[in-house]
């Protein structure tokens, strides 16, 4: 069945919050004058931080991943064409702020303290796994004592390690050496070269890094911390927000959200609201 097809508000909002979107119209407007020419779709520019399953450049060198497919999707039902910009984590939500980019997407949790910044449309939920050497994991697992990798700009390195290493004191036990590595792959990297003994990130990402680590890594403990993603809107640009809500809800309807989460194994985070700013204090 032929997906339904949104129409696209004008400018996706007033002026003010059109952004880099490069003209005004619909990408479905009326056949153009025999002396016209055909107007390009219109840009959506989107910042996004490589880190795999969501995101990354793929062997062929192209970029890949499912939530790359989801705003592609999202894009051509809103008459939009999806460019896609990196960066690092750590400065996605600024270049939000700023207006360099319109959206930002990476695997972003959807906390209080980030909403001050910028508005969050949500589109799945994950939590905080740990991932080491398989060799190394005994039960029950224990990480007090480790030293444990953690990745610039997450709520994992500011809030989640230190929280873990302060209970571990609070028990009378030795705290966490913490370490901050740019990317997933610095991390994993460290962990095979025995360097740390393990690394934190979103439940999807370690289970792709556990999976593409042919039986050397494992995930350790539980996942924790179960909270809503987001992909950051300006504050300025709310008709965006509102129109992205829309496009996910006809993906979901149709079931291709719900194929692409099974393409890619993580259906497990599968959410049946796209709200925004869904996420709360207790998360």
């Amino acid at each position: 069945m032929r997906k339904q097809k949104l129409p696209f508000l004008a400018c996706v909002g007033l002026l003010a919050g059109c952004l880099t979107l490069a003209a005004c119209g619909s990408g479905d407007s009326a056949i153009p004058q025999t002396n016209e020419s055909v107007q390009p779709l219109q840009t959506l520019r989107v910042g996004y931080f490589e880190s795999a399953p969501g995101s990354f450049t793929a062997s062929s060198g192209e970029l890949s991943g499912w939530e790359v497919e989801l705003i592609n999707e999202a894009a051509r039902n809103l008459g939009l064409n999806a460019e896609f910009v990196a960066m690092p984590f750590s400065e996605i939500i600024p270049e939000v702020e700023s207006g360099k980019v319109d959206l930002g997407v990476a695997s972003i949790f959807d906390t209080p303290d980030r909403q001050v910044q910028v508005d969050f449309v949500n589109y799945f939920q994950g939590g905080t796994a740990w991932a080491a050497l398989t060799s190394t994991i005994q039960a029950p697992f224990d990480p007090c004592g480790w030293s444990v990798a953690g990745i610039k700009g997450t709520a994992q390195l500011a809030q989640f390690l230190p929280s873990v290493s302060t209970q571990c004191l609070t028990q009378g036990k030795d705290p966490i050496t913490i370490l901050t590595v740019d990317n997933v792959l610095n991390a994993v990297d460290l962990v095979r070269l025995g360097e740390v003994d393990a690394f934190v990130a979103d439940s999807p990402v370690v289970a792709y890094a556990v999976q593409s680590s042919g039986g050397q890594l494992a995930q350790a403990g539980v996942v924790e911390e179960i909270q809503l993603y987001g992909m950051a809107v300006s504050k300025d640009n709310p008709s965006l927000s509102a129109d992205l809500t829309r496009a996910f809800t006809i993906l979901m309807s149709d079931g291709w959200y719900e194929r692409l989460l099974g393409k890619w194994g993580v259906e497990d985070g599968v959410v049946t609201n796209f709200g925004i700013n869904g996420g709360s204090a207790g998360d």
